[in-house]
């Protein structure tokens, strides 16, 4: 109900003439967690494929790997950040 009462003054009313401006810290952090959240999931994909066509039978092996990856994002992160 509030929705749409807000939804109503702001079309009744004149046009909001507001700035936003957003820091680069900001914009560099939501960068980098969305890097990270595309690496996670392209790595889940990969273990699923993986695991779904057999082409590596031992699951142990495929935690292994993906905690190798996991460790491989931490190294470059850290490396991001002490450049």
């Amino acid at each position: 109900m509030g929705d749409i009462l807000i939804v109503r003054s702001l079309l009744r009313g004149r046009p909001l003439n507001v700035s936003v401006q957003l820091s680069h810290q900001f914009l560099y952090s939501s960068f980098t967690l969305f890097i990270i959240g595309l690496y996670f999931i392209s790595v889940g994909v990969i273990a699923w494929l993986f695991v779904q066509f057999a082409w590596i039978r031992n699951m142990h092996i495929t935690i292994f790997l993906i905690f190798i990856a996991i460790i491989g994002i931490a190294v470059v992160l850290l490396l991001i950040v002490y450049a």
